[in-house]
Formats: C-alpha cells, structure tokens, sequence
C-alpha cells in the first residue's frame, strides 16, 4: 500500500511536470511560428513596397526625362518650339505619367501653357511678381536645370 501511494504520488508528479512541458513546448512552437509568420509578412510587405517605389521612380524619372527633352527642344529652336507648342507639349504629355500641364516663360512671363483649357490663368503670369517663384526662376537659369512647380506653387 505504501509502494501503492508512492507510486500514485510519483505518477502524478511526472503527469504533472510532463503536463507542463509540453504545454510550454506547445506556447514555444505556437509562439515561434506566429513570429515566422509575422516575419514573413513584414518581408512581404518590404518587397512589394519596394517595388511599388522603383515603379513610381521609374515614372518619375521618365517624366523627368521627358520633361527635359522638352526643354532641349525650346532650347534647340525656341521659334519651331513656340509655333508648334501644342504638337510638342502634346507628345510630352501623352507620354508622361504624372505631368499635368507645362509651360514655357520667356523673360520670366508665361506666354504658352499645354493644355490651354483650365490654364487660361497662369497666362501672362509673371513670375517677377512673385518673389519665391522669381528666385527658383533664377536659379534654374543659373544652373542650367528646370523645375517642375506644382499647381499650388503657382497660386
């Protein structure tokens, strides 16, 4: 009887401490898995944003590039460039993915804009009366290097 308690006491004892482990071995796995999945998913993440940005890069710099065709092209022949302004500015824009609008500002007032419907406005704009846009103006000239303005900053 005696053999009979220690027994049922040390059964219990390892049922116990057995029970235990495993449960821990069990939370150990399910935890590591979850931190794999977790990982997996971030590096899946990082992959498509990263793809997702060359993809916007890549536009970008095409818009760029196009953009700076253009301006070879009215430096080149600003005549030819003036009088056939809507077929040069019309290739760039059915070419370019992100450029709205361009225009051309000879002694810093705007004289040609493509596409002339919703423009209307920044016609005879002179950028002289506007000392932020005059400077980046300036510097453009400067350094030889064009700027590509968004709507607001020429509000």
């Amino acid at each position: 009887m005696l053999f009979q308690r220690q027994f049922n006491r040390w059964f219990l004892v390892f049922t116990l401490g057995f029970t235990l482990l495993a449960g821990l071995a069990v939370v150990s796995t399910h935890n590591y898995i979850i931190e794999q999945v977790i990982k997996d998913e971030k590096e899946d993440i990082n992959r498509k944003a990263t793809l997702i940005r060359s993809r916007i890069e890549a536009a970008i710099f095409r818009d760029t590039y196009l953009a700076d065709s253009l301006a070879t092209v009215v430096a080149i022949d600003p005549e030819f460039a003036m009088a056939s302004w809507d077929d040069v500015a019309g290739k760039l824009l059915t070419k370019a993915s992100y450029v709205r609008n361009v225009g051309l500002a000879p002694n810093d007032v705007i004289s040609h804009v493509y596409p002339l419907k919703g423009n209307e406005a920044a016609i005879g704009l002179d950028f002289r009366a506007r000392p932020e846009q005059y400077r980046t103006n300036q510097k453009k000239r400067s350094t030889h290097l064009f700027f590509i303005l968004d709507k607001r900053s020429a509000q």
